[in-house]
This record gives C-alpha cells, sequence and structure tokens, in this order.
C-alpha cells in the first residue's frame, strides 16, 4: 500500500485545501489549479526552487541583498506570467531563467547610473567665479630641443669645413 501524505494550506477563505505530495510533483496540474483560482498554490510550486532562484542571482550580482531583491522581483514575475508558461521546460527552469534574466538587467541598471554622459553639458553646482589655472608645458619639443643643443656644434664644423676648403687646414 503506497502512503500519501496531505498537506493543508489555509486558503482566503475558512476551508483548507488538501494538496498531496503527488500533485506537487505534477508541475502542469498545479500550474493549472493556480491559473483557475487557486492562488494560494503558487508557494507549494516555488517552495523547490526557492535557494536555486536566489543562488542564480547572488550568482551574476554577488551580492547578498540585491540577489534576494532580484529573487523576488523573479517570483512575482513568474506568477504574473504564469499563464504565459509553455511547459516545454520544467517550472523550475523557467522560473531560473527569469531570475538570471533579471539579474543581468539589475547589473546594466546598475552600469547605466555609474557613469555620467560627456556629452550633455556639465551642471554648475558650485556658486563663484572659478577660473582654471593655465597649466605650463614643462616639457622640450624635441625639435626646438635639438636644434639648441646642435646649432653650435653645426657652426663649430662648418667653420673646420670652410678652413679645409680653402686650404686652411694645412697651414694650421
Amino acid at each position: 500500500m503506497k502512503s500519501v501524505a496531505i498537506v493543508s494550506m489555509k486558503s482566503e477563505g475558512t476551508s483548507t485545501i488538501p494538496v498531496r505530495n503527488e500533485s506537487l510533483r505534477d508541475e502542469a496540474g498545479l500550474i493549472a489549479r493556480i491559473l483557475a483560482g487557486e492562488r494560494d498554490l503558487f508557494h507549494e510550486l516555488l517552495l523547490p526552487y526557492e535557494r536555486s532562484v536566489y543562488f542564480a542571482a547572488y550568482s551574476v550580482l554577488q551580492n547578498e541583498h540585491d540577489a534576494e531583491d532580484v529573487a523576488q522581483q523573479a517570483v512575482l514575475k513568474a506568477l504574473k506570467n504564469l499563464a504565459g508558461f509553455r511547459g516545454e521546460a520544467k517550472f523550475g527552469t523557467w522560473l531560473v531563467s527569469i531570475a538570471i534574466n533579471e539579474a543581468r538587467a539589475q547589473l546594466r541598471h546598475n552600469r547605466v547610473l555609474k557613469f555620467e554622459s560627456m556629452d550633455a553639458p556639465a551642471e554648475e553646482e558650485e556658486e563663484g567665479d572659478f577660473t582654471p589655472a593655465v597649466i605650463t608645458d614643462w616639457r622640450e619639443v624635441p625639435l626646438e630641443a635639438g636644434a639648441k643643443g646642435i646649432a653650435p656644434v653645426v657652426a663649430l664644423r662648418a667653420g673646420e669645413l670652410a678652413r679645409n676648403i680653402s686650404g686652411g687646414a694645412d697651414s694650421a
């Protein structure tokens, strides 16, 4: 004889809704009951996947608080879009993919907030006159530095060359 445990949950009314462990494994049946109006069963549908949803969000965000927020958003999104669940994959796979997509959206949102646009006009928050200091370039321009150092040597060599041509080297 097969034993079946019965779990009861209180609904909005005073009656209890019996849920058998066998029906918990039947996600399609449970989803159909939730869509038929037994929204209290949604927690039973989520129960096996709570940790997976949180850890999927945490693996993307690397922050406990953000992962909790994203996991909650994923659960709410799954409840809202439960009618669109096609059943081609397990409910848990669908739920975890929602959590990962929400975590990625959170990361994109955080990145957008970090940077300020370089094209936008600067906001003047400081009052008063502000004039930037003149910055002097202390580096020498290589051509000018070379010309200053080479000019005396070139003049000396030119003089020697002129003496050599005129025969001044022989007379020295």
